[in-house]
């Protein structure tokens, strides 16, 4: 997998896409453009599956708790996506969800939902770990992922020819984020990062969606994330995967 980097220091992936409705010539990672959320917005109307970070029974998207709390996502409206290297079952990994408090105060992670309007086979969370002294030392591989071919620790899948940095931990509960946001550069300050890895066979996935669950000063809150994550696929329309 050939990778870039962005204005913004993600890495991206050869494969990864733009969401947009209309077709694109060239397969290349963006945000989408304003004009294209309006039709993202009404593909995300249908019908759901809603899961945990456990991939366990399916939960409900949480609706009764505050979403005024000091958690903030990087990842913003839009969304992205990734062609498969090959056929046959596949892994892509999403990111872009660099965490942070408004504020300072200190946040504890307790669950993640998602929701899918075509489910993976399988979707694993993983908060990625990136130590101040490695993003310095290892710019290359340590910046915030947008997306990428394969999964983590690892990466190591035959077709991934990158490598993404950091450690990286399943258990989303109990983490902690204390880092305030409005840091310029966090390679060099260092950052957690929220990851989705979608596994998925030659059908590809789209997951519209995610909810973080977390604490702050004892009281429970939930981050909607609405940056939508598609692996291309023969059950995805042609004009989000044109290619």
């Amino acid at each position: 997998m050939r990778q870039r980097q962005t204005p913004r220091g993600r890495v991206e992936g050869h494969g990864a896409i733009p969401l947009t409705t209309e077709p694109v010539r060239q397969a290349r990672a963006a945000r989408i453009s304003r004009a294209a959320r309006a039709a993202i917005a009404a593909c995300c109307t249908v019908a759901v599956a809603s899961c945990s970070d456990t991939g366990g029974a399916s939960a409900p998207v949480p609706g009764s708790l505050p979403t005024d709390g000091p958690l903030f996502a990087t990842s913003g409206v839009g969304g992205s996506g990734l062609y498969p290297p090959d056929r046959g079952r596949w892994v892509g990994t999403f990111g872009g969800n660099i965490l942070c408090t408004r504020d300072g105060t200190q946040v504890t992670l307790r669950k993640v939902t998602w929701r899918a309007s075509v489910p993976p086979e399988r979707l694993e969370v993983f908060v990625r770990t990136v130590k101040p002294t490695e993003g310095r030392r290892h710019a290359d591989t340590h910046t915030p992922i947008g997306s990428a071919l394969g999964s983590p620790p690892e990466f190591d899948e035959p077709y991934v020819t990158s490598k993404v940095g950091g450690s990286f931990t399943r258990r989303v509960s109990g983490v902690e984020i204390t880092r305030r946001c409005g840091t310029r550069n966090v390679e060099r300050a260092g950052f957690r990062e929220l990851l989705f890895t979608l596994h998925t066979d030659s059908g590809g996935a789209r997951v519209n969606g995610a909810s973080i669950i977390y604490t702050a000063d004892d009281q429970d809150y939930v981050l909607p994330l609405t940056w939508e994550m598609v692996a291309c696929g023969r059950e995805i329309d042609r004009s989000t995967c044109p290619r």
